[in-house]
């Protein structure tokens, strides 16, 4: 019998989050900070300034008060910020038993959080159940577009916001470093290309697309390469020089991103969409 989407997803992250757990224990899963997102954070915090995408919403978006729902929210790091920060309620649901079982440690000490085992597409929530933020980090592209938008736009409150941050399929070199790399995705995964992006506005939301991460994309790479060699412990110098490239590569991609053909080849683009 062949298997679903959502098996082959759940299996994926489940192998990868079971991996970490028996290499690392699953305390130091829980203290992972951001730069765990990308592929940086199997210790401490010492990556977390690679997530600009991130901080850029956490500057922008003022949660203390909301009703949240956070799609694909993996071992919880996105939803312990949310809740640390005031929101009301933060439901956070994911596919990957392993991956929840991660979040609900880091988790326990909230009280306004709910985690839910279930493929977004299939979520069963309440026909009048409506959320101030509806947020995915990276979950987009590994979704049925079409029921997955439906479903945001429908659970969407009236002045609420969408908020996806999401990897682009319009850099040449990004999609050649995805072909050199198999392993590392899952066979159903779709980055959203800009024509995608802009299309969005057809389910009756207003489109804002933000772009980051073009120059600084090959020292991310780099910083997972060395954290390979040092056996993720890579030396606090190496660190400093790596963060002051990265740093000067957000100026440089600000003012590449002033001509606009650039913009469509930033790794990351974080979609916002506004529901009147």
């Amino acid at each position: 019998m062949s298997q679903s989407v959502y098996d082959r997803e759940g299996i994926f992250h489940n192998k990868q989050v079971q991996k970490a757990v028996e290499t690392k224990g699953i305390d130091e899963l829980v203290a992972l900070g951001f730069g765990t997102i990308y592929g940086l954070g199997l210790s401490t915090h010492t990556f977390d300034f690679v997530d600009v995408p991130g901080e850029f919403v956490r500057r922008l978006i003022d949660v203390r008060g909301k009703k949240i729902l956070e799609i694909g929210c993996g071992i919880g790091v996105d939803a312990e910020y949310f809740a640390k920060a005031g929101a009301k309620q933060v439901k956070a649901v994911d596919l990957s038993e392993s991956c929840l079982e991660v979040a609900k440690k880091r988790l326990k000490p909230y009280k306004n959080t709910v985690l839910l085992l279930s493929p977004f597409e299939e979520l069963k929530l309440p026909q009048d159940e409506t959320f101030d933020l509806i947020f995915a980090r990276g979950a987009l592209h590994h979704l049925k577009l079409d029921i997955s938008m439906q479903k945001i736009r429908d659970h969407l409150k009236s002045g609420g916001k969408a908020v996806l941050i999401e990897p682009s399929s319009d850099n040449p070199f990004i999609n050649l470093y995805r072909k050199l790399t198999p392993t590392k995705r899952t066979e159903d995964e779709a980055p959203l290309s800009n024509k995608v992006i802009r299309d969005l506005s057809r389910y009756g939301l207003t489109v804002s697309v933000y772009p980051f991460i073009l120059i600084g994309l090959p020292i991310v790479l780099l910083m997972r390469g060395l954290r390979a060699c040092y056996n993720k412990r890579v030396p606090s110098s190496i660190v400093l020089l790596l963060k002051f490239l990265f740093k000067l590569s957000e100026y440089i991609d600000k003012a590449l991103f002033f001509i606009p053909f650039m913009k469509q080849w930033a790794w990351i683009k974080v979609i916002i969409l506004a529901k009147k």
